[in-house]
């Protein structure tokens, strides 16, 4: 324990109950213990003497295996007191006197009024100087305003960017945002704000703008662009008549791609190689290019031969030579006009030499085409089909055997057919067809008729045809009137039924049996009869 004395040269401070070294023993092992002493005090012959701070005060926790130092500073009021003051027959002493500077913090005020007769009286209190900050952070970095460019159909871009730093003399700064870098933003202008404030709510802002641009800076998208052309131009020609499927573009804008080009399809095009360039541009003027070659090879004899054929026989005009010693010779050529050729190309050189030894060379090429041009052969394709069915017959299932087709390119398919063996046709003519084709298109057609006819090989239908009818008459009486109901007949054709009979009722018969008959017959020939007896005979005399 240790205690300081601040007094005048001729005050000496005297102090009481001073503790010794303390030492406390830890035996629970904990990591903190309280200590207790009797506090010092001091006194002065000057009068009051006060407590200017200590380093710990009774009761106090310290840590485990530690040693500290406790220290009381005490100090005489009176000799401490630099401003003393006369009036009348009082002493004033003061500490301070209006007027003077005090450091931050408390500073204690002392005023001690003495009389004459040794009589003493005090005035004691604080000045506290507060140190206010009224001065703002101070900004080290604050970033820029920030434009950022997206493609046309883009929504929103992540941006980055370094985020502002501030200081302040307070030492502590506390910062608030409501957007950090990598966050999304949609097109437009958006305001950032970064505000930093100090331990006495002081606030400086950070604040710049994001701008996201929509610009288009993709080129058009090329499709369909072709592959190098390459064309043989017939001997004596000039030039071939080239075509291609144009190539197209699309744009992320939305609209139609802006196009230039150097030729087009369906132009002539002489010997040799073309680039043939298209230029698509957009609004914004961001282009793609699509180029390729068309090369036309002169000096072709062309020929073409049917598919399944080895070689065909191809001619040409012999090329003629003039030279100013009015000879020379050809030496072998490879090939003459009326030689057979297989398909592709067969170069055919001419050399000649005139008697100096000074040759010329005519060069060119045959080719040779594989086309189809025959159609499928078709086998088995059937004449008309006849079927009869009874009159009344709505339609009827008819069959035949089915042709087939092949061809010389051994490719060849039923192409369509309206009708198929088996179905029902309706009384009267159809017309079948069979379409074939082969891997060439080439078609070939088997049509044939499919005739129905009504034929009716029924009898008609006889209805009312009476059984034997008899007669009873009187003795004496030698014929009688006889009558009945008349059969009748029709035709299950729906056609109409004549009629032959032998009696017409009401008839006069004769005593005895007559046979009455009835012919029916349709317009086909078909009859049918109703035949029955009409039977007389004579009864018994009534008399009176």
């Amino acid at each position: 324990m240790s205690v300081r004395l601040f007094s005048s040269a001729a005050t000496v401070l005297v102090i009481h109950n001073c503790p010794d070294h303390i030492t406390v023993v830890n035996f629970l092992n904990i990591s903190d213990v309280s200590v207790s002493w009797e506090e010092p005090t001091a006194s002065s012959p000057n009068g009051p003497v006060m407590l200017v701070t200590s380093t710990h005060v009774s009761g106090e926790t310290f840590p485990r295996n530690s040693q500290d130092t406790v220290t009381y500073v005490f100090e005489d009021l009176l000799a401490s007191l630099k401003n003393v003051n006369l009036c009348g027959n009082s002493t004033v002493y003061s500490s301070h006197i209006p007027g003077d500077v005090f450091p931050p913090g408390p500073t204690m005020v002392n005023y001690i009024f003495t009389d004459g007769a040794g009589n003493s009286a005090s005035c004691i209190f604080i000045v506290t100087v507060a140190e206010v900050d009224t001065t703002p952070p101070v900004l080290l970095s604050c970033p820029s305003n920030i434009t950022v460019t997206v493609d046309v159909g883009q929504e929103s871009v992540a941006v980055s960017w370094q985020p502002p730093t501030a200081e302040d003399l307070g030492g502590q700064v506390f910062q608030s945002d409501m957007l950090n870098p990598n966050d999304t933003f949609m097109i437009g202008v958006t305001e950032v704000v970064y505000e930093f404030a100090d331990a006495a709510n002081n606030r400086v802002s950070c604040t710049f703008t994001i701008t996201v641009v929509e610009s288009d800076s993709s080129p058009p998208i090329i499709m369909n662009c072709p592959d190098d052309i390459q064309e043989d131009i017939e001997i004596g020609t000039l030039t071939i008549i080239v075509t291609w499927k144009e190539p197209t573009a699309v744009d992320n804008s939305g609209q139609d791609a802006l196009v230039t080009r150097n030729s087009f399809p369906g132009m002539p095009f002489a010997a040799g190689t073309r680039e043939v360039v298209y230029i698509f541009s957009d609004s914004d003027n961001n282009e793609a290019t699509c180029s390729f070659n068309v090369t036309v090879i002169p000096g072709t004899q062309f020929a073409n031969m049917e598919v399944g054929t080895s070689n065909v026989v191809v001619t040409w005009p012999e090329p003629t030579v003039t030279d100013n010693s009015g000879s020379f010779n050809l030496i072998g050529p490879s090939h003459s006009p009326g030689d057979t050729f297989p398909t592709g190309l067969t170069n055919v050189v001419y050399n000649y030499e005139d008697n100096s030894g000074n040759s010329a060379v005519c060069e060119f090429r045959v080719n040779v085409s594989s086309e189809d041009t025959r159609p499928p052969s078709i086998t088995g394709c059937p004449l008309t089909q006849t079927v009869n069915v009874e009159a009344g017959t709505d339609e009827v299932q008819v069959i035949w055997t089915e042709p087939t087709a092949s061809d010389t390119s051994g490719l060849v398919s039923l192409l369509s057919n309206n009708y198929n063996s088996g179905d029902l046709f309706s009384v009267g003519d159809t017309i079948v067809e069979y379409v074939f084709v082969d891997a060439h298109g080439n078609q070939a057609v088997c049509s044939f008729i499919v005739r129905v006819t009504a034929v009716d090989t029924r009898d008609p239908l006889v209805i009312n045809c009476p059984q034997t009818v008899t007669e009873v008459v009187e003795l004496g009486v030698s014929v009688a009137i006889v009558r009945w109901d008349e059969p009748f007949a029709v035709d299950l054709s729906g056609s109409p039924v004549f009629v032959t009979k032998s009696h017409q009722p009401p008839v006069v018969l004769s005593v005895g049996d007559h046979v009455i008959s009835y012919s029916f017959e349709d317009l086909a020939g078909n009859v049918a009869d109703c035949v029955f007896t009409v039977s007389i005979s004579t009864g018994i005399t009534v008399t009176g």
